[in-house]
């Protein structure tokens, strides 16, 4: 199972979960499984998050493979500049 970490403010989205594994072959199916238990996290996942899979820092590649015992956290984007 992937194991997924939802960081910062993604949290009030989950009723304060920050904790879940998944069994999805690719970041896009871990985003579709948690939109399908938490509706309102739609639009944090689809423009507002990076994503952290095995300690690499992948942005706007939610097609990339995960292996099965793969650590994904997700973060929201930082802003500023």
């Amino acid at each position: 199972m992937v194991k997924v970490s939802l960081w910062g403010g993604l949290r009030e989205f989950t009723d304060g979960n920050s904790e879940f594994e998944f069994s999805a072959p690719t970041i896009h199916k871990v985003f579709l499984q948690l939109i399908e238990q938490y509706p309102g996290l739609e639009p944090e996942l689809e423009n507002n998050v990076s994503v952290a899979v095995d300690g690499q820092i992948y942005r706007d590649s939610i097609f990339v493979s995960l292996d099965e015992e793969a650590e994904l956290f997700i973060l929201p984007k930082l802003q500023g500049g």
